[in-house]
């Protein structure tokens, strides 16, 4: 089923205009494992025993998926380089598209079912973790590296595979796990429910915590994965499982290593030198962030693409620095309109080493956040009260007293809001995870139904394994 939707994905050119830059590299996956598509590999590709025959090959490998998830695709978007941050502002309650008619399915939150965005979304992660699943499967055959080295390997292969399917079950709630490269395994697998994606998310991340290295490998500052990582990733899984002295703990372990990490000032945060990066996406590609690319107002039009909501705007409390370093202003046709201005940098102009930015998909301020909400569900008002007030700090705002306990969760929401919009799905992820979804944006969006917290499962999907459910609400 998904090796179907894979190569149709792939093969469909004229649509989303794929360049054999980034299509090669897949082509070379998808040709030297021929359990993921069940066909012969070319003479002139290397199979998957050729592939992993030295540490070489393999760190091209991992690397190639890294590149897979950040660099493909070099129009419009796709999950890891920009869509998963983007569309979700505006299924949420952050932005709407300036034009009205480019993503009106993703704001108005009446996704069709055969929507190619959609697809993109669940096909490009399942593919992904194809790729990781490659890696697992044949990472044994360096026998000649060093155990550590391999443990690395997987480490990474693992940390990716869960960093998937937690988008995955996060945006279509009860998905298919992938384990194996085997189609005969996984054409027909059916849904698993998001609670067994959960705990398949956390062996993983377990898992890679005890293979990966402290220190960061690679070239890039912190664009490879490690044990810091999938802590991190751990301590917000365990969040949304509601399961709070694991979190809390997870976060702690992340937060304490000072050795690494530390809150930045906010005009620091999304440089490739941050201290309080914990992984980036590499964006040495376009010397810029793709996010930059949607977010920031057309080069030349001065036209702004995703405009910030007013809910947001009025979010923000009074001389925080989020809002006057984070949120940019454009004048267009008379007006002024603003739109999220995390990253700066367009590509036009190459940045200077020291200022150059990267994709920023895990930092410190969302472990401090998710402690301070673990401790707050806990009872303890006083350590939650502790975490929060770094981060207001930072921001130039007053401390919060203490407080009650549903007292203190709400001001942690309110922080999550201002702390991490338009990134990474935090706030669309947050709404429904707190049941909050319908009360937030029924009142924004006439077309809201409670159903609508899921996007569809793909029809192509669907069309190709009959074991698929469509989810609740939809055609």
């Amino acid at each position: 089923m998904l090796a179907k939707i894979i190569l149709a994905h792939f093969n469909n050119r004229q649509r989303f205009l794929i360049s054999p830059f980034f299509l090669l590299p897949l082509l070379f996956w998808m040709a030297g494992c021929k359990k993921l598509i069940e066909i012969p590999a070319p003479e002139n590709q290397l199979t998957t025993p050729e592939v992993f025959t030295d540490s070489a090959s393999v760190n091209s490998a991992v690397s190639g998926l890294y590149s897979y998830m950040y660099n493909w695709r070099n129009v419009e978007g796709s999950p890891y380089k920009s869509f998963i941050t983007t569309l979700s502002s505006l299924t949420a309650d952050e932005t709407y598209y300036f034009s009205g008619n480019r993503y009106p399915q993703f704001e108005q939150n009446a996704i069709p079912v055969a929507d190619t965005r959609n697809l993109q979304l669940w096909a490009d992660s399942y593919t992904a973790i194809y790729m990781a699943n490659n890696i697992l499967e044949n990472i044994n055959m360096l026998d000649k590296s060093s155990q550590g080295y391999r443990n690395q390997i997987t480490g990474e292969a693992k940390f990716m595979r869960a960093l998937c399917n937690f988008y995955l079950t996060d945006m279509f709630g009860d998905v298919p796990i992938i384990l194996t490269t085997e189609v005969s395994k996984t054409a027909l697998l059916p849904k698993s429910p998001q609670a067994n994606v959960y705990n398949q998310i956390v062996a993983d991340l377990k898992s890679a915590q005890e293979l990966l290295y402290e220190d960061y490998i690679g070239t890039g500052a912190r664009s490879r994965v490690n044990k810091f990582a999938a802590i991190a990733l751990l301590s917000r899984v365990y969040l949304y499982m509601n399961k709070y002295p694991e979190a809390e703990a997870a976060a702690s372990l992340v937060i304490g290593k000072n050795a690494f990490y530390r809150l930045e000032t906010i005009d620091r945060v999304f440089l490739r030198s941050s201290s309080e990066a914990i992984f980036q996406f590499n964006a040495d590609q376009n010397n810029a962030t793709y996010v930059a690319r949607d977010f920031l107002p057309a080069a030349g039009t001065g036209m702004p693409n995703f405009v910030v909501r007013d809910n947001l705007l009025s979010a923000f409390e009074l001389n925080d620095l989020r809002k006057s370093n984070w949120i940019g202003k454009v004048a267009y046709g008379g007006k002024d309109y603003y739109y999220p201005n995390k990253y700066k940098q367009t590509g036009v102009i190459p940045p200077a080493a020291a200022s150059k930015e990267d994709d920023l998909v895990l930092r410190l301020t969302e472990q401090y956040l998710i402690r301070a909400e673990a401790r707050a569900q806990q009872e303890n008002i006083v350590g939650a009260k502790e975490d929060l007030n770094k981060i207001r700090f930072r921001a130039n705002l007053p401390d919060v007293n203490l407080v009650s306990k549903a007292q203190m969760l709400a001001y942690i929401a309110h922080e999550r809001q201002v702390e991490l919009f338009c990134e990474w799905g935090h706030r669309w992820f947050d709404l429904k995870r707190t049941n909050k979804a319908t009360e937030v944006l029924a009142p924004l969006k006439p077309t809201w139904k409670a159903t609508a917290v899921l996007f569809p499962v793909p029809q192509q999907a669907i069309n190709s394994n009959k074991n698929l459910v469509q989810n609740q609400g939809y055609n």
